[in-house]
């Protein structure tokens, strides 16, 4: 609670920074490339994103970190724009940055390097088209509509980051106000607690027992997860006439993993025996009766689900 309080305060007073989001760091160059790649490559699996709907699309990625990889796939692809928008300030290292997109670009075709090479210049320095790309700090999902003008943009992606947005309502129609008839959102979702009870050894479901009140003082503001379940993004979708997928990527664990071992391909339910075993029934059995009133009449796939991919349509 102390930390929340000292990032609340840091966020009030214009410090944007953050290490959330920094992952360059961290990993080597080739792990990166890897994961930016895996983060495009499912955008347009699950998405069902053809390259018909790549070609001349334009594309906003809310959260994208510390480097835009991803997003320069979709330039390689045939998009003729994208836009990178943060909320917060990811701390970057350029360098690495740059040895990044040039691992990128080695494993595409002389086509798509022509594409890349229009939207960024990698040597001798790091250097972006303005015309092709734009990154933005300082405007998350809920005011994504301040910077991109409505009714502009073919798909709006993000992964890991909505979980984190508290003004969510507010999110949703910003995203729908950028968005074309007949636009597609594909945003991959945490469900869990980011280890804030369950790396201590308490229950994975542990931070849904927590009052209201109690939590939102520990977590509003900052980067820890709103506790919205899957049936809120379902019932989102619903009342906003989206059609919409879900995909279950993982089922939650005890012990905690930071890095959730994924279900390949993600299923729209689980399969008990297959994907989850009589263990993980345990724990949700076991913490029901404690869960706040709001949450304890979620169903078992509901409760299990450690993340969700979720594709949603605009109306024509």
């Amino acid at each position: 609670m102390a930390s929340s309080t000292r990032n609340r305060l840091k966020f009030r007073l214009g410090r944007i920074d953050s290490f959330s989001g920094s992952t360059t760091h961290r990993i080597s160059v080739a792990e990166a490339a890897r994961y930016q790649n895996q983060i495009y490559e499912d955008y347009v699996q699950y998405g069902e994103l053809t390259p018909d709907k790549i070609r001349n699309s334009t594309v906003v990625e809310l959260g994208p970190g510390d480097n835009i990889g991803a997003l320069l796939r979709f330039i390689a692809a045939g998009a003729s724009r994208v836009f990178g928008a943060d909320h917060f300030y990811s701390t970057h290292d350029i360098e690495h940055e740059r040895a990044i997109y040039l691992e990128v670009r080695s494993g595409l075709s002389q086509e798509e390097r022509r594409r890349f090479d229009e939207a960024v210049q990698l040597e001798p320095r790091l250097e972006f088209n303005s015309d092709r790309v734009k990154y933005v700090y300082g405007k998350g999902a809920q005011d994504i509509d301040e910077v991109v003008e409505p009714g502009s943009i073919d798909l709006v992606v993000s992964r890991g980051v909505l979980q984190e947005v508290y003004e969510i309502d507010r999110a949703f129609r910003a995203m729908d106000r950028i968005l074309k008839p007949g636009g597609t959102m594909v945003h991959k979702i945490d469900l869990r607690d980011y280890g804030m009870f369950s790396s201590l050894g308490f229950h994975p479901r542990e931070f849904l027992t927590v009052p209201g009140w109690a939590y939102h003082w520990m977590a509003f503001n900052t980067d820890k997860p709103s506790r919205r379940m899957l049936n809120y993004y379902r019932e989102k979708m619903a009342r906003m006439n989206y059609e919409a997928e879900f995909y279950i990527t993982g089922v939650v664990s005890n012990p905690y993993q930071a890095v959730q071992p994924e279900i390949i391909p993600h299923k729209k339910s689980l399969e008990k025996g297959v994907d989850y075993f009589d263990a993980h029934q345990r724990l949700i059995d076991e913490i029901r009766p404690r869960l706040q009133p709001q949450f304890r009449g979620l169903n078992d796939q509901e409760l299990l689900a450690a993340a969700t991919m979720m594709v949603g349509r605009k109306p024509a």
